[in-house]
């Protein structure tokens, strides 16, 4: 197994405190830096920056791996990013709630 950052594993808790909402809040709070997210993704920072921009840029499989590094199930990094594409484009599914997210988990 590949050691990840850290910081990863602040997202959790950063979800219940109410921090992270969307997708982009996990590294527009500060929690995981978007170079680390980007390295591990095997993508420059400048194309991570534009899928950050266009979240529906993103692939499944990139999404549910960030969500493993996070140690998040696939319904909460789903809602995360659910959310952000709703605050982007206001298209899918109204934005979510996460606060019962330790029955998500």
């Amino acid at each position: 197994m590949v050691n990840r950052d850290p910081r990863y594993f602040l997202i959790q808790k950063m979800i219940e405190k109410g921090d992270v909402k969307s997708f982009n809040d996990i590294v527009e709070g500060g929690f995981v830096p978007r170079t680390i997210i980007a390295t591990d993704l095997g993508m420059k920072v400048t194309r991570f920056n534009e899928f950050l921009r266009k979240t529906e840029l993103f692939t499944m499989e990139q999404i549910l791996l960030i969500g493993s590094w996070c140690e998040l199930e696939a319904k909460v990094i789903l809602t995360l990013w659910n959310n952000q594409l709703y605050k982007q484009k206001g298209m899918f599914f109204e934005m979510q709630s996460l606060t019962n997210v330790k029955n998500l988990k």
